[in-house]
């Protein structure tokens, strides 16, 4: 088979965008998936929770919270090592050599790890706390 013309171009871009495309929604779907079975968990029902809701629940929290504490884990993964690295664009700051973009990268992972658990705060508070969350 030839490397060219219109069939093997459809068929190179058809291949290259399942393979770009399954990852992203495999993805999405395990976020959604957890989701909804967090959302299902808090629906009225006639039983009490059972273990299985509590994982639900339990990896929910994971799923959630692991974005801000890997922003608190890289701030002091920096301090640790006096150097942050960034992957794009490829650079490195370093404490000893240049401290102003050292600490400019350390607050940006703390903003970030800020906003992220913030933004999961504000979506288990009334899920955790019913009561407080009636009140507010």
């Amino acid at each position: 088979m030839p490397l060219e013309g219109l069939p093997f171009m459809a068929a190179a871009t058809l291949l290259g965008a399942a393979l770009a495309i399954a990852p992203l929604a495999a993805g999405i779907g395990f976020v959604l998936a957890i989701w909804f079975g967090v959302d299902s968990v808090y629906l009225p029902r006639r039983r009490a929770r059972n273990l299985i809701d509590t994982l639900i629940v339990a990896s929910g929290l994971v799923v959630w919270f692991s974005p801000a504490l890997m922003g608190v884990v890289a701030a002091g993964r920096a301090l640790y090592e006096g150097r942050i690295h960034f992957v794009r664009p490829p650079r490195d700051y370093f404490l000893a050599t240049d401290p102003i973009a050292f600490w400019q990268g350390v607050g940006f992972w703390l903003i970030m790890a800020g906003l992220f658990g913030f933004l999961a705060w504000r979506y288990w508070y009334p899920r955790l706390m019913p009561n407080a969350a009636a009140r507010d």
